[in-house]
């Protein structure tokens, strides 16, 4: 095999692991971790060179469920530079439940109302019980709210849900 090709099955082993690190929680629930390859957003652009195809899309996604808005371009710019350096998206996560906007949203909730909070914001919709369960269960057992983020923001449905809502935008273009 030549060095370019195992960089290149390195790079996807790489990309394809940032979604199978998911906590010890139930992933029967429509909040689950997703353990498959990144889904590029229709009409995102590949920021020269990117290694992570779906920077654009996770750095839209988290932004959404960290926020509960639609990100400025700057914003989304840097992060999408970040998720493309390499960084875990817990770490971007981490940025994002640090900044005052996030702590004006979640800081003062308890764990039950921050995953209340987060079906609200992320998916729209009350919690179902189990899916409340294995959440609450999680961060009771240690996961950090960085990583229910990920888990609610990489999830099968807000990845749907972010589909609706961009129908194709270019994120090259919108960032400049």
């Amino acid at each position: 095999m030549s060095d370019s090709s195992q960089n290149e099955n390195e790079n996807e082993r790489e990309v394809f692991s940032v979604h199978t690190e998911s906590p010890s929680i139930d992933t029967t629930h429509a909040a689950e971790h997703v353990n498959s390859a990144p889904v590029v957003v229709p009409g995102s652009a590949n920021l020269g060179g990117m290694h992570d195809p779906d920077a654009d899309g996770k750095a839209f996604r988290l932004y959404m469920a960290a926020l509960d808005r639609t990100p400025d371009s700057s914003g989304l710019h840097n992060w999408m530079n970040v998720i493309d350096s390499g960084d875990s998206l817990e770490h971007v996560a981490n940025g994002f439940v640090n900044s005052a906007e996030f702590q004006a949203k979640y800081g003062a909730l308890d764990d039950a109302h921050f995953v209340n909070q987060l079906y609200q914001n992320v998916l729209h919709r009350s919690a179902d019980a189990d899916g409340y369960l294995s959440w609450t269960h999680a961060l009771a057992s240690g996961q950090t709210r960085e990583q229910v983020l990920v888990g609610f923001s990489e999830s099968v449905e807000n990845k749907n849900h972010a589909l609706e809502i961009v129908h194709g935008i270019d994120f090259q273009a919108w960032v400049g």
